[in-house]
């Protein structure tokens, strides 16, 4: 973010389930920021997902926007005033994208991977992991119907997208996903959620079942969180 001296009022974009919305509630409320953020779905209300409850209760002020009106969504300036800094969708653009440097460079300073895995919302993470590695970068969209071309021109490098594993749509879950969700924790001692990192890592599982990766290729996980989707106190 722009300095604290400069920006005392952000403004951005999300989902019901975001975690970009959940992290920016959170940080404003930290910080001492004035948050805005207009959400996708008119039909909503603060108290719709523990996303919005939470954002509700940090401080956040929401506006809900038709899904219509999201998709063509433009946001000037001008109509909020000047002392507000407009942030992307999901927080994705060139100052979230340099965060990947750090990341890939902790990683291959211990091994060299042959490939990486992670789920995708506005297709950040894919942009900014292909922009600071040298081998192969997958996404798995959690939303279905999605043009992800200005991902893949945006990313520069050598990338894949393995879609058909959103189950049925964004926050879309199956109780065949729920109960696998469940064994893995079981089984691996750690969770994922079921808006994004399940359906990648369950992606993952099957790619790796049916050969997709050679034998002994090295595949790292980004797991980006998002626990908070599932969360219910």
């Amino acid at each position: 973010f722009p300095s604290h001296d400069i920006f005392t009022q952000f403004c951005t974009f999300g989902g019901a389930h975001s975690n970009h919305i959940w992290a920016s509630a959170a940080l404003g409320q930290i910080m001492g920021f004035r948050m805005k953020a207009f959400i996708r779905g008119d039909e909503l209300n603060p108290f719709s997902s523990p996303t919005l409850r939470f954002a509700t209760q940090a401080g956040m002020e929401l506006v809900f926007l038709s899904r219509a009106d999201y998709r063509h969504k433009k946001v000037e300036p001008d109509t909020l005033g000047e002392s507000w800094h407009i942030v992307p969708e999901g927080g994705s653009g060139p100052l979230a994208w340099e965060g990947f440097q750090g990341l890939v460079n902790e990683v291959e300073s211990i091994f060299q991977p042959d490939a990486y895995v992670g789920a995708m919302g506005t297709g950040g993470s894919l942009i900014g992991l292909a922009k600071y590695t040298s081998v192969k970068v997958i996404g798995v969209p959690a939303l279905k119907g999605i043009d992800w071309n200005p991902v893949l021109q945006n990313a520069g490098a050598y990338v894949d997208i393995w879609d058909g594993f959103h189950e049925g749509g964004y926050a879309k879950k199956s109780k065949e996903l729920m109960d696998w969700m469940q064994g893995f924790q079981q089984s691996h001692g750690f969770a994922l959620d079921s808006i994004y990192t399940a359906k990648a890592f369950r992606a993952l599982e099957w790619q790796v079942k049916n050969n997709f990766f050679p034998p002994h290729s090295r595949v790292v996980f980004i797991h980006s969180g998002g626990l908070t989707g599932d969360y219910t106190g």
